[in-house]
């Protein structure tokens, strides 16, 4: 392993432990509402309301649902997961340090996983299947469910992401770039709740989920060591299990909408691992500050 011989100068994301608490605030309550607003959907508390937002568009005006189809492409896997690398490989080389693809190839993961296992035990049709039924565990249609909305999740952790890495930058770039990732996130739900794709509720929380999972995998990679950091301190064995998993990520951009690593089984049994890593990584950081008092 080489050791640079000049100190690090490069801009380097580092948590104050204001900063931490904040986000650990705004995580706690973003899985808050997620939890809560979803046991009220199993109850049914909303379905009434689901049910009158149908809007029945798309048979009876084509164009306004060809219009749709492309407009809520934003929130494909297939564009998402790309963007998102790329904006990680950007800022990566930019800073060099590791942490924002890192993270967002785990957030992505994480998304990928938590969407699609609700997807599988809730079984919800959505309302072009079954407009008058958005019940939970619908037994009369078999079928990935349609709670949360995969489309608003993706781009909800992406567009959380995007916020977070632009309030660490220059103040001018805040305000207009949540302007524009908000308009965007606006556009994608209404495209798809103008197609029918989607029940509203599943257009709200699959942001709220995504939002939540990349909140808690950025604080998940903010306790990596420089060591997965910084290009001249990872290492030979690091750089390989970077690239191993660089090359994982592409594969789920590049196969995101069929392909195995598009599963949500697969994107748990990933995320168990990295979990553990994650939990290796803080327990040697509290050993090695103990040792030092």
């Amino acid at each position: 392993m080489t050791v640079p011989e000049e100190p690090l100068t490069h801009p380097y994301v580092v948590l104050r432990p204001s900063q931490r608490r904040k986000l650990i605030r705004y995580t706690k309550w973003t899985w808050i509402v997620y939890v809560v607003g979803t046991a009220l959907l199993l109850t049914g508390i909303f379905n009434a309301i689901d049910i009158r937002l149908v809007l029945g568009m798309w048979h009876s005006h084509p164009i306004i649902n060809e219009i749709a189809r492309v407009t809520e492409k934003p929130g494909l896997r297939s564009i998402v997961y790309p963007f998102t690398l790329g904006a990680g490989i950007w800022l990566a080389i930019r800073r060099r340090d590791m942490h924002p693809p890192i993270t967002a190839v785990w957030t992505l993961i994480m998304t990928n996983g938590a969407t699609g296992f609700m997807k599988i035990i809730t079984f919800r049709p959505t309302p072009r299947e079954d407009p008058g039924h958005p019940e939970f565990f619908n037994t009369q249609w078999i079928g990935i469910g349609a709670y949360p909305s995969g489309h608003t999740a993706n781009l909800g952790a992406a567009a959380a992401l995007g916020i977070m890495a632009m309030f660490a930058s220059r103040v001018k770039w805040r305000y207009l770039g949540t302007t524009v990732i908000g308009a965007l996130c606006v556009v994608v739900a209404v495209s798809s709740w103008a197609r029918d794709t989607h029940w509203v509720s599943d257009l709200i929380f699959g942001y709220v989920i995504g939002a939540a999972c990349a909140m808690t995998t950025s604080l998940m990679t903010a306790d990596l060591s420089i060591h997965w950091r910084h290009p001249s301190y990872m290492g030979s064995t690091r750089m390989l299990i970077f690239a191993g998993v660089g090359i994982t990520a592409g594969s789920f951009a590049i196969f995101a909408e069929n392909s195995f690593l598009s599963h949500s089984n697969t994107s748990i049994i990933i995320m168990i691992g990295f979990a553990y890593v994650t939990w290796k990584q803080r327990k040697q950081r509290k050993q090695r500050s103990s040792n030092d008092q």
